[in-house]
This record gives C-alpha cells, sequence and structure tokens, in this order.
C-alpha cells in the first residue's frame, strides 16, 4: 500500500455526538479508500479535534481527511496537505479521486 494518511472526525461537542454514526461515516470511508490502495490510520479515539490533528503531524500522515457534523451537513468534508498546509473542502464521493491524484506516483 501507498502513504498513509489519518481520517479523523472532527466533531466539537464529543458529548452531544452521535458516535454510532460518525464511526459508521467514518468506517465507510476508511473501507472505500483501502480498496483504492491507500493505507489509512483512523483516529476515532474521544479526543479533542486538537490533539488528534496534533498526533497525525507528529506521525508524518501526508494527508489528513476531516470527517464532521459540520461539514457533512454542508455536504463537505476536508482535505489537509500536510507538506503545504492546504485545506480543500471536497464531496465526501470525491475524495477518493482527489487522493489518488495526490498519491498518483506512489500508488502505481
Amino acid at each position: 500500500m501507498a502513504n498513509t494518511f489519518s481520517t479523523i472526525s472532527n466533531e466539537e461537542k464529543p458529548h452531544r455526538r452521535n458516535r454510532q454514526e460518525d464511526e459508521k461515516k467514518n468506517w465507510d470511508q476508511e473501507v472505500e479508500l483501502e480498496k483504492r490502495g491507500i493505507d489509512v490510520l483512523l483516529d476515532n479515539r474521544d479526543k479533542r479535534p486538537g490533539v488528534k490533528f496534533n498526533d497525525a503531524d507528529l506521525i508524518g500522515c501526508p494527508y489528513q481527511v476531516v470527517i464532521g457534523e459540520k461539514g457533512l451537513k454542508e455536504g463537505q468534508i476536508e482535505l489537509k496537505e500536510r507538506r503545504t498546509g492546504t485545506v480543500t473542502k471536497l464531496p465526501p464521493a470525491d475524495i477518493t479521486t482527489r487522493l489518488k491524484e495526490l498519491l498518483g506516483p506512489v500508488l502505481n
């Protein structure tokens, strides 16, 4: 498999979230990406988003996919490129295609 990236649930109020529903959305995205040959590190710990982002940076995940309640309500998830700091908002259906473009040379 190729580079690892991190899927992180960006829930601002963890005590109010529907954890089971969040985990299903994250799991579906993880399975789809792994089918395409992309390593996934799913951070589903019950920690604040900042802790998760910091840890993803510390272990060197080149891409972070942020799946959160607010973004999903808008029909978007975020893709952050660690090297440039660029954050792109995409529909969930487009994230796999975009990551394949970014990781193309590594996946082939």
